[in-house]
């Protein structure tokens, strides 16, 4: 089988290079694990860091700044998740040293004007003032924190009080932050040639040489009865809903992908493959998209699994029993030899078809990186998956998926005790 990376450790520095379809272009991402997450650095530090980091430095204004990734047709993103920080660059190879060399003035010496602080923090509140109507934020929040403690860096604050650390926001103290994410654990993927790893791999870690290791695993939670929490939306016709629970399997554990295939069969993000496809929405018509994934965040870490979906209001409690029943039935008879072979043949096409562009690439090898994985990892799970039988399967989703053990949460026109609000004139 053909493999498209090499790998090397440099301590806390994970290089990843991916051959290319294209050599005369680099596409580049970097990600930072940040250390004292939820303790120095909250959501609300890195989100305004990620908002900031191109409006200017030291040397450059944000004029200046502009006009240089103009004149080198530089594209520069960053965004901030959890405890990471992701930095991707697109640029041709040719002005890859002109793109590294703003890469590392960005990081070393970013520089954050006070009035440009402030309309940033203005952007923030409106923006969490409008969040009050998101019920998908809503109920994403809410779900999270049914499974996860407060002192889980995977539970989430409040609107409320993402309001609050908005306000505290201090220019002053992004001066911690900057060190910090030199002292990270680094993540970095390519996709370019040797010559361009040449350039890339000397200049990263000369940016990076304080990197330290960052423990990103957490006990595990017991598994615990089914709790619920409903959230009023007003002025909305939809119910957004989320079902799942935390999983007793971590991704290195031997029923994890059996366990992992069965969620797919229930309810395979995107298409209409899955179970809860077939029923819920095409065969009852209670919604117009329902899905249901296992997350996880990093190798060595405790996964969950959730459904998400919508039903209107007056179809809140049939969506309900209709999704509950789908959850049962996998669980009671399990899955069928068609199935097991259908849901082989679509993620033997999904893995293909993420090497069809160099985009695809690099995000798949960069997603491992950062979960703990190589290349021959991944290509070990598509192996095991190709050897799974309909008996493994099954016996991962009794062992593993306990209906009594599923959480709600639902945000939109319903009360707190989680009846549907509907329109008085239905």
């Amino acid at each position: 089988m053909k493999h498209y990376t090499t790998h090397t450790d440099y301590k806390n520095i994970h290089i990843t290079k991916v051959t290319s379809l294209d050599t005369t272009l680099v596409q580049l991402k970097l990600t930072v694990v940040i250390p004292h997450y939820k303790i120095v650095h909250h959501d609300e530090t890195l989100d305004m860091y990620a908002a900031l980091f191109l409006s200017g430095t030291k040397k450059y204004s944000k004029e200046a700044l502009d006009l240089y990734l103009k004149k080198y047709g530089i594209s520069i993103k960053i965004s901030a998740h959890l405890e990471m920080v992701t930095i991707s660059i697109v640029v041709r190879k040719r002005n890859l040293l002109p793109a590294l060399t703003i890469l590392n003035e960005l990081l070393q010496n970013t520089h954050f004007d006070s009035k440009e602080f402030e309309r940033k923090r203005v952007l923030f509140l409106e923006e969490n003032r409008e969040d009050h109507d998101n019920a998908k934020k809503i109920v994403h929040i809410h779900f999270l924190n049914l499974l996860f403690p407060a002192t889980s860096k995977y539970s989430r604050r409040s609107l409320s009080e993402q309001k609050l650390d908005i306000k505290k926001l201090d220019p002053k103290k992004y001066s911690i932050l900057r060190k910090d994410i030199l002292c990270g654990e680094w993540y970095v993927t390519f996709v370019g040639d040797t010559e361009s790893e040449s350039i890339i791999v000397p200049k990263i870690l000369l940016m990076s040489s304080k990197t330290t290791q960052i423990n990103r695993s957490e006990l595990p939670l017991p598994i615990t009865e089914r709790t619920t929490h409903y959230e009023t939306v007003k002025g909305k016709t939809n119910i957004e809903v989320r079902i799942g629970s935390l999983l007793s399997v971590t991704p290195q554990d031997i029923d994890f992908a059996p366990l992992a295939f069965g969620i797919d069969v229930l309810g395979i993000v995107g298409g209409f493959s899955g179970r809860l496809m077939s029923t819920v929405r095409e065969k009852h018509g209670l919604t117009y998209g329902i899905y249901a994934t296992s997350i996880l965040n990093e190798g060595h870490t405790q996964v969950y699994w959730y459904i998400y979906t919508f039903f209107n209001a007056r179809d809140f409690g049939k969506g309900i029993v209709e999704t509950n029943k789908e959850i049962a039935s996998i669980v009671k008879r399990g899955i069928s030899q068609d199935e097991l072979s259908i849901f082989k043949e679509i993620k033997r096409n999904r893995f293909a078809l993420s090497h069809d562009s160099n985009a695809h690439r690099l995000a798949l090898y960069h997603h491992a990186r950062i979960l703990g994985y190589t290349e021959v990892d991944l290509l070990k799970h598509e192996e095991k998956r190709e050897l799974l039988t309909v008996e493994e399967v099954n016996v991962a989703i009794k062992k593993h998926l306990n209906p009594a053990q599923l959480h709600i949460a639902a945000a939109g026109p319903i009360t707190k005790d989680g009846i549907p609000l509907t329109p008085v004139n239905d």
